[in-house]
């Protein structure tokens, strides 16, 4: 019972040590094997990006005012990506067959491209040079 009511000491004073500081940030990056899709990953959202592809995301809407359409994102659902920044900031690769995850965010590189999902709601999209699927 002592060693309990240290430990709850001690998480109480760790919590109450730094009020209002928020859990790190936490973001991962990585690229295809073939360094044509470039991924990010953190705790809120799944995006891949991609270089060359054949195929189209389908017309601009009005209310993008950036780029659109050269990757997809899934939070609670998956969307067309409009944003002016890039998920090719890193370098390293995520070889076929492994996956990589941050809280329910994971995407999984294949050989028919980079498959990510939400594993809270099931959302999610594969992205490849040849086709894209959104689920």
């Amino acid at each position: 019972m002592k060693l309990f009511i240290a430990l709850l000491l001690v998480v109480t004073g760790v919590l109450t040590a730094a009020p209002g500081t928020a859990a790190p940030y936490r973001q991962r990056g990585f690229l295809s094997p073939s360094r044509n899709i470039g991924c990010s990953l953190t705790r809120e959202e799944a995006r891949c990006d991609i270089r060359e592809h054949s195929w189209s995301a389908g017309k601009k809407p009005s209310w993008c005012h950036v780029d659109w359409g050269y990757g997809l994102v899934v939070t609670r659902r998956t969307r067309w990506l409009c944003a002016s920044d890039s998920a090719f900031g890193d370098n390293r690769v995520l070889p076929y067959g492994h996956t990589a995850r941050i809280g329910p965010e994971t995407c999984r590189s294949r050989r028919i491209g980079m498959v990510c999902r939400n594993l809270r709601t099931g959302h999610g999209f594969r992205i490849a040079r040849a086709s894209y699927r959104r689920f």
